[in-house]
């Protein structure tokens, strides 16, 4: 991501559910914190480098997978991956891009063709990933991986 959007161009980003009730996940050494469903759990993730942070999440059928992190390394994400969409948004005041893709590799996951949802947001030089994946023609969890895209904030 080359670096922050214009703010008149950002669409503030919205979710049809009510995250009301759920968990509240706070990653305290990288600074955010996000509210996720009780059928969901964190798995955490060991990598330690300097200013890199980031944990999983997955439900209990292990068909949605998701990251969440500062500063990950950078992979083109476009590589052996369709882009069905892209628009820029703002989530909690952070600018950012929301991007929906397929698989389109021989490397499917598991063997299943994939749908992704990825979301990049910027703040004072570092880049906040949430990448979600579930399988195409299985479970569209596309409304639960925007609910929980829309409670990401920054709690520094």
């Amino acid at each position: 991501m080359q670096g922050a959007i214009s703010q008149q161009n950002q669409n503030q980003f919205k979710s049809n559910i009510d995250a009301t009730d759920w968990q509240l996940y706070t990653y305290k050494e990288a600074g955010f914190e996000f509210k996720y469903p009780n059928d969901i759990h964190i798995v955490p993730n060991d990598t330690k480098y300097p200013g890199f942070f980031m944990v999983g999440i997955e439900n209990n059928d292990k068909d949605l997978n998701a990251n969440i992190g500062v500063n990950i390394p950078y992979i083109d994400s476009t590589t052996g991956k369709k882009i069905l969409s892209e628009e820029e948004i703002s989530v909690s005041g952070l600018s950012g891009k929301f991007q929906t893709a397929e698989d389109t590799s021989n490397f499917a996951y598991k063997g299943t063709i994939r749908k992704w949802i990825r979301v990049f947001l910027v703040n004072n030089g570092n880049t906040y990933s949430l990448t979600f994946q579930f399988p195409k023609d299985g479970k569209d969890y596309s409304e639960v991986a925007k609910a929980i895209i829309s409670t990401f904030k920054l709690n520094q």
